[in-house]
């Protein structure tokens, strides 16, 4: 399911805010919304690319994230998904999570 994206030029100012929080809030906002239009044709063209390679974005607001994931005290905001997203919802099941720049204590 692909949703239109709402762009942060779109947003009010307490809509963003639910999202931004901490010292340097107004700040961080002002920039997201002053940059908001620059960056949507390239949000659009990610979406594409990502249509185009069958990888399904999922916020965790979507009837189809997973149990599992909801289950988390600080659960990903969005997980993208390739393949049978049903296997996420099966009980017995494994995780693999990468990074690809990971620091050098973690290695």
């Amino acid at each position: 399911m692909w949703l239109r994206i709402k762009t942060a030029s779109e947003c009010s100012q307490d809509e963003i805010k639910k999202y931004i929080r901490g010292k340097n809030q107004v700040s961080a906002i002002d920039t997201i919304k002053s940059d908001a239009d620059r960056h949507s044709e390239n949000v659009e063209r990610e979406i594409e690319c990502m249509r185009d390679n069958g990888i399904h974005l999922c916020s965790k607001w979507d009837d189809e994230y997973p149990k599992g994931y909801q289950l988390l005290k600080d659960a990903p905001l969005f997980i993208y998904m390739k393949g049978n997203p049903d296997l996420l919802n099966w009980e017995d099941s494994i995780a693999i999570v990468g990074t690809r720049d990971c620091l050098s204590i973690y290695q």
